[in-house]
């Protein structure tokens, strides 16, 4: 390609009035520009411009205004709800390895900027905060929401099949989490293999690892005039009966048990909306 470049700028640089060689050179620029578009092709199979191809104008700068208008502003088009993440590579005009990489971009970026505040565990001000916003809405000393979400794995190597099947007969990995009410994830265990239920995994995960040993933080109530030392989890129906985890009532027989269940439930779905984010 220099070869081609220096019989470019001879061309232009030449002053000569001669027709005859001047009708020469550019026959002989010409000759040697197509050559090298024919070695090129040759040699580079994939991606980048091929000679023959149609150039069509796509307008990335239109679409990227688009999509700062529609997701990213203050007041965008589209939430988080309606957000359809296959239709990016049409909607941004952009291939898939294009689209990876500016996801990892945009990560790299995300992380300095707020994992300082979300990728910890609970520190005293966060626990204060936590535990002054669940005493207003009715449950002192609550720490958060427990559950887990079953993700169906569609690539899942043929051979680790097996034991990832879950009950629904395809693959799945499991995340297990604690969410507050604002939506914030301080605990999460991920990648547990689909044919495990919730209670094998409480038993695999770390959650209760600073309660066993005797180093979780000092969290004292009285309930029915009982003392406990603990701070506890809302869950649903299928976790064990534990001191820490405060499971809803399946069949309230009594109005002082509704109030209870509908309480429990409407306060779990901080859990069930931090599921509908991710």
């Amino acid at each position: 390609m220099k070869s081609r470049g220096k019989a470019i700028q001879n061309f232009f640089n030449d002053d000569s009035d001669d027709d005859d060689l001047h009708q020469q050179r550019v026959a002989i620029a010409i000759q040697h520009h197509t050559f090298l578009l024919k070695q090129y092709a040759q040699q580079s199979k994939h991606g980048g411009s091929v000679a023959g191809r149609e150039y069509k104008n796509q307008k990335r700068e239109k679409h990227h205004k688009s999509l700062i208008e529609d997701y990213f502003c203050e007041r965008p088009l589209y939430s988080q709800w309606t957000f359809v993440g296959d239709s990016t590579d049409e909607y941004c005009r952009l291939g898939e390895s294009i689209a990876h990489e500016c996801l990892q971009k945009f990560c790299s970026a995300i992380e300095p900027m707020y994992g300082q505040w979300y990728l910890h565990s609970l520190n005293p001000a966060d626990l204060y905060r936590l535990l002054h916003k669940a005493s207003r809405r009715g449950f002192s000393r609550m720490l958060g929401s427990l559950d887990c979400l079953h993700w169906e794995w569609k690539n899942c190597p043929t051979a680790w099949a097996g034991q990832y099947t879950g009950y629904n007969h395809k693959p799945i990995v499991v995340l297990e989490i604690v969410a507050s009410y604002d939506t914030w994830i301080w605990h999460a265990i991920f990648g547990v293999a689909g044919s495990n239920n919730d209670i094998n995994i409480l038993a695999r995960s770390p959650l209760f690892n600073d309660v066993v040993n005797g180093v979780s933080p000092h969290i004292q109530y009285v309930v029915n005039g009982n003392e406990y030392n603990l701070g506890y989890y809302l869950a649903d129906g299928i976790y064990p009966r534990w001191a820490t985890l405060v499971k809803t009532i399946s069949q309230p027989n009594t109005p002082k048990k509704r109030v209870f269940s509908q309480k429990q439930k409407a306060y779990r779905k901080d859990v069930e909306r931090a599921f509908g984010i991710l």
